[in-house]
């Protein structure tokens, strides 16, 4: 049985999101700094490891958008970090995309146990197999897209099975 528990790190259910802070290392991390650079804001080595680099980009981001300014990439800074990308949510992910992305959904599923196959940010078939696997086994709309709910499970949250009538 794939394991169900959270992706390593120092990271904390924050909503649909989790709270990141110095000494995190997850794939989710690795989207973070992604994120930071495409804002314009550098976290240093883009390698999913939350160092010091990576505090004091999420530390001039929050500055720059009159967040508090605490370097933990909680909901407001995920919020922020989306909002400037211009979606205002995390992005939809589906089969036929090849964007880097869904490298860190590859990175997330296997490291719930679920293999998504080649880890190279293309979302084939392998990939949305993963996804609808884990979709089942959290008790989630099994679509194969990666939408808000199925972020959030990937990122370490325990959702509520659903009862299967």
């Amino acid at each position: 049985m794939p394991s169900m528990l959270p992706v390593l790190g120092l990271s904390t259910p924050c909503g649909a999101f989790s709270c990141l802070k110095q000494g995190a290392s997850s794939p989710e991390v690795e989207y973070l700094q992604r994120q930071l650079q495409v804002a314009g804001f550098n976290p240093g080595h883009v390698d999913g490891l939350f160092g010091p680099k990576t505090k004091a980009a999420v530390m001039a981001f929050q500055r720059a958008r009159g967040l508090e300014v605490d370097g933990i990439a909680g909901p407001r800074l995920w919020a922020a970090l989306d909002v400037q990308r211009g979606s205002g949510q995390r992005p939809v992910l589906k089969r036929g995309l090849s964007e880097p992305v869904v490298e860190v959904i590859q990175k997330l599923l296997a490291a719930h146990g679920f293999d998504p196959g080649t880890k190279d940010g293309i979302f084939g078939p392998k990939t949305e197999r993963a996804v609808l696997a884990f979709q089942r086994a959290m008790g989630l709309e099994a679509d194969g897209v990666v939408g808000p709910k199925t972020w959030s499970a990937l990122s370490g949250m325990v959702l509520p099975q659903r009862s299967v009538a």
